[in-house]
């Protein structure tokens, strides 16, 4: 409610970003909706952005009711709730970071847009690749110091920005797929299908980016935007990325006989 009610009030107020640095985007490249006049230049690209902030919330919730209720299996891991509450503050970051980009086409807010999907994608990838024996607070540390070197290459070099992006993408997945042929009852605490719907949903949200950015699907004026749809679905995605690694972060009861590794 409160990332809305800036948006909202975004909308409602008068003046201009044109005395901030603008985004390297500017000016025809920042995706197909026409940038407006004032403080909230792409409403729907700015709005759609509400779908991280539920999803963060969504996790946020799960992952404290978990933790106070107990209710974890013997197989949760160490770090379960450091991943949990790390995964869903940074969608929350992300909804609002994102958002304030889309609506002020500033190079700061593009900037914390993808130092967003870089705290995104590090929290499952460094609980993926993490020690058995790692702590909470190794785990902290190195999702801080990576996330800011990740932070000052996309300020330094921000035509690299997406590349990052991708990389980290790839790189998560492949951990994954090497986790889950490392050990057998990883296959039966987590479902494969989660993270092969997490994916194919991104992919499907990546085509749309690639049409909206390159204007084969564009109607500038419109309030239905391609960027916007791409928002939502990454919002899925990452609803989706959660739910596949709940039971490896709080344990489950589960018969523990190993079974065929799939991401289907």
């Amino acid at each position: 409610l409160t990332t809305l009610g800036a948006f909202a009030l975004l909308g409602a107020v008068d003046g201009s970003w044109e005395s901030w640095a603008q985004a390297t985007c500017l000016p025809d490249s920042c995706f197909c909706e026409r940038p407006r006049d004032g403080l909230l230049r792409q409403p729907s690209n700015t709005f759609s952005n509400l779908g991280f902030t539920a999803t963060g919330a969504l996790v946020l919730i799960d992952c404290l009711a978990v933790q106070s209720s107990k209710a974890v299996g013997r197989r949760a891991a160490p770090l379960g709730g450091s991943f949990g509450l790390a995964f869903g503050l940074a969608n929350i970051v992300l909804g609002a970071g994102s958002g304030w980009y889309h609506a002020s086409l500033t190079f700061w807010g593009q900037w914390i847009d993808n130092a967003a999907m870089y705290l995104l994608i590090t929290a499952p990838f460094l609980f993926v690749v993490a020690p058995t024996e790692q702590r909470p607070m190794s785990y902290a540390f190195h999702y801080a110091t990576s996330n800011a070197l990740l932070g000052w290459l996309c300020m330094a070099f921000p035509a690299t920005r997406r590349y990052i992006f991708i990389a980290l993408v790839l790189a998560l997945l492949a951990a994954e797929v090497r986790a889950r042929s490392a050990d057998p009852l990883r296959c039966k605490l987590a479902q494969g299908r989660n993270l092969g719907t997490a994916a194919t949903v991104l992919v499907v949200a990546f085509a749309i980016w690639t049409a909206d950015l390159r204007g084969w699907l564009c109607s500038p004026d419109s309030v239905f935007q391609g960027h916007a749809v791409w928002h939502l679905l990454n919002a899925v995605a990452s609803f989706y990325l959660y739910k596949y690694y709940r039971p490896l972060a709080f344990g489950r009861a589960a018969d523990e006989t190993p079974v065929a590794c799939t991401i289907v």
